[in-house]
């Protein structure tokens, strides 16, 4: 499988572009630097928001810093990389001054325990085990750190540990215990079990991307010179898996593949071959189809919805699955079928208005030139993820990063049921004769409830990827959130939502930071938000009814909000109106102390740009004169 190389994003000037070609793909130096030069005229909604990275590190990484910054200017972001001192990680975590959205700590065994390395066969059994789990519980005390500082706010990568650079594998070492091998297994193991059990902790894989380069991305010489652990040619492919390694930090995850079928998901046309001649199976080159097939249904478990899109008869496209029915996928794993001979942007385009997601959520999969071509030039916000037919590159191309998550939260696996829980309440709605009765008849419950650390990354998740109702659209990061919940009279509320279909999750969120050294005490909203799957059950009036609550408990005067506009969130211009509050003059909003995030936004997602007609809209609301607004067919549970 071919690693995943970035691409320089379409609105960009064609010049740029031409560039960053040369420079990523061709290796150009001469390019590389004119690009960094270039970078840096560029408008600065074009290059994306600030990413700060700290790197901590045991090794020389300075020469490689210009290619990951030209990397991660294709997310896009305008990345900035500060470096601790030489070996002293602990130390530079307890003092990090600088807030940043990253902290990547880079070691290496040859630096960490140089004397395993280099005498491992002179060392003793015990002496071996002794010295790695010394190593391990550096690592176990740094997550202590980690965990307890309160100055570490940011996700925080560590990286896993390869072959040292000047030492190849050898054959005695893999069959010693506690030796090289040994030990890079052991350590990367105790790496893996952290990520996956603590919050804010997350994998740099070096090790695998030392495996899909091999040994040529080491130079001894400059290792021995300067300590650099990368040889010059592989600064470039260092810097993509950088680049591809932040990408979920900086770009909300893709929702929705819709795929094709013929030479898609099976080798062949179900309306010319038949339905008995189509390639799909253990055998060439039907495995490779059955292998596109086994990765979707991969994907859809991790949380992604998956449509079908066929210039078919439905009828050819049913009988086709039920009589390959050891195909992985099945008819029902699909969201949404669309088997006719409309155009296939057209069918997307409804499929979206179906499911209430942006178009700039969706992936499309096609072996077909045409239909690629069609969808990008109707729908650009759409992620084209294959360019060509061949089937490698198609299943290639479903490791692309966007698809891809950090870690996964509970209910993204329940994803694809809540969804088809979702048609069952709309169904129902159309059958239903009066709204009002059709909400009663859901039996709504929601739950109330501070955010904890168990919540933060789903809280997370949702201020990255909520659009539609989202009152400000403010994309606070780790570090950004952790610092609201460290002051205690911020108010800081999550919702979760269930009825008789199902359990929808954590669905809904509100921040409100109280100001400090005011005459009086306000209550700012910085965020008001609730995912799409809930919209049109006035769910956002229990949000409100708890900021009023709050508001009325800690002797707050005043409440205070604002109405940001993009071209996504028109559907809540008029929210704030509709709850009891009063829309301030220009005049009166320019005493407006809203707090504004202090470190950067981490979306790089074009779509939040303003609607040129909207205007922002700042509101004031005296809480002696607030009314709550709960209907009476919700149940409220409060945590």
């Amino acid at each position: 499988m071919k690693p995943f190389t970035l691409q320089a994003p379409t609105h960009w000037p064609e010049s740029l572009q031409v560039l960053f070609q040369k420079a990523m793909h061709e290796g150009d130096a001469f390019a590389l630097k004119k690009i960094q030069a270039e970078l840096g005229q560029l408008d600065g909604a074009l290059r994306g928001p600030e990413f700060k990275l700290r790197i901590l590190r045991t090794c020389t990484v300075e020469n490689i810093i210009p290619s990951m910054e030209v990397a991660a200017a294709a997310l896009p972001c305008r990345l900035s990389v500060s470096l601790g001192d030489l070996e002293v990680i602990e130390q530079d975590l307890l003092n990090a001054s600088e807030q940043v959205n990253l902290t990547l700590i880079f070691w290496r065994l040859e630096e960490l325990l140089p004397a395993f390395v280099q005498k491992t066969q002179s060392l003793r059994l015990g002496e071996r085990r002794q010295m790695v789990e010394s190593l391990e519980q550096r690592i176990l005390q740094i997550k202590q750190l980690i965990a307890s500082s309160a100055s570490i706010k940011s996700p925080v990568f560590l990286s896993t540990f390869t072959q040292p650079a000047l030492i190849p594998p050898q054959r005695l070492d893999s069959h010693r215990p506690w030796g090289i091998s040994y030990a890079l297994s052991y350590l990367n193991r105790v790496l893996f079990e952290l990520s996956s059990t603590v919050p804010g902790l997350y994998i740099f894989d070096y090790h695998a991307f030392v495996c899909q380069q091999g040994v040529q991305c080491f130079d001894a010489r400059m290792d021995l010179y300067a300590r650099i652990p990368i040889a010059r040619d592989s600064f470039i492919p260092f810097a993509h898996h950088i680049a591809q390694s932040l990408m979920p930090l900086v770009q909300p995850r893709l929702k929705v593949v819709a795929v094709d079928l013929d030479n898609t998901l099976w080798g062949g046309i179900v309306g010319e071959d038949g339905t008995e001649k189509l390639k799909i199976g253990l055998d060439y080159p039907g495995n490779i189809y059955f292998k596109i097939q086994q990765k979707l249904l991969d994907l859809k478990a991790s949380g992604l919805l998956l449509v079908l899109l066929s210039k078919n008869n439905l009828s050819d496209v049913r009988k086709a699955f039920d009589f390959h029915d050891s195909m992985p996928l099945r008819l029902d794993d699909f969201i949404a079928i669309k088997a006719d001979f409309l155009p296939k942007c057209q069918n997307l385009e409804a499929v979206a208005k179906e499911l209430n997601l942006g178009l700039s959520s969706f992936a499309f999969l096609d072996d077909s030139d045409f239909e690629r071509e069609q969808m990008n030039y109707h729908l650009p916000e759409v992620t084209t993820l294959n360019v060509s037919a061949e089937p490698i590159e198609i299943l290639e191309s479903l490791y692309h990063p966007r698809l891809d998550a950090l870690k996964l939260e509970s209910e993204d696996g329940q994803k694809h049921e809540m969804y088809v829980q979702e048609k069952e309440r709309q169904k129902l709605a159309g059958e239903s004769g009066d709204a009002e009765d059709f909400l009663v008849s859901l039996a709504i419950q929601v739950e109330l409830m501070d955010v904890s650390e168990k919540e933060l990354p789903r809280v997370l998740q949702l201020l990255t990827k909520t659009n539609q109702f989202n009152l400000t659209t403010r994309r606070h990061d780790e570090t950004q959130l952790r610092s609201f919940l460290a002051e205690s009279r911020n108010l800081i509320k999550a919702i979760k939502v269930s009825d008789r279909f199902g359990d929808q999750g954590l669905v809904g969120l509100v921040i409100g930071l109280m100001e400090e050294n005011a005459d009086l005490p306000l209550l700012t909203i910085d965020t008001l938000l609730l995912s799409c799957r809930v919209i049109g059950r006035k769910i956002e009036c229990v949000l409100w009814d708890s900021v009023v609550s709050y508001a009325q408990q800690e002797g707050v005067q005043e409440i205070r909000a604002e109405y940001l506009p993009t071209e996504k969130n028109p559907l809540v211009a008029n929210l704030y109106d509709e709850l009891g509050m009063e829309e301030m003059p220009n005049s009166e909003a320019k005493g407006n102390s809203t707090k504004k995030a202090s470190s950067p936004c981490v979306t790089g997602n074009p779509d939040q740009k303003a609607s040129e007609n909207a205007q922002t809209k700042k509101y004031a609301l005296q809480c002696s004169s607030s009314q709550l607004h709960c209907p009476e067919y919700i149940k409220v549970i409060k945590k």
